[in-house]
């Protein structure tokens, strides 16, 4: 059984594009100078339409984690556990969600250092996390 693969939208196909590269790029506002994520059409905080994609450094920490995941939300999920699932805060301020992947239940703690890392699933290429 296969893994999901996200579908790229007209708003998010620069990011998945960068993905593919292995570059992690993240849309900043022009107009208030502030970064979004996930992908969107206009910026949460001062509704302007004016985002470009900048490359981040894929570097941060753990600001949270849900849980070591020991059975998969998706069948296909299931040769995959164990697993983490983290809320990190990249070097630049904004935050995004991955699995940490590697030994998940070694050092998965708020503050714990991680890097991206990009997991290939067909043409596109998800952001995940390893411990530093």
């Amino acid at each position: 059984m296969s893994l999901p693969i996200p579908t790229p939208s007209k708003v998010s196909a620069d990011y998945w594009a960068a993905t593919a590269r292995g570059s992690l790029e993240i849309q900043w506002c022009r107009a208030c100078s502030g970064w979004v994520h996930y992908p969107r059409g206009g910026c949460p905080r001062c509704y302007s339409q004016e985002l470009e994609f900048r490359p981040v450094s894929g570097r941060g920490e753990i600001y949270s984690f849900s849980t070591v995941m020991t059975k998969g939300g998706f069948p296909s999920y299931g040769e995959r556990v164990p697993y983490t699932i983290v809320l990190v805060e990249l070097e630049e301020g904004p935050r995004m969600i991955g699995n940490l992947v590697g030994d998940a239940d070694a050092g998965a703690s708020v503050g714990a250092k991680v890097r991206v890392t990009f997991e290939k699933r067909g043409d596109i290429s998800l952001p995940q996390f390893v411990l530093e």
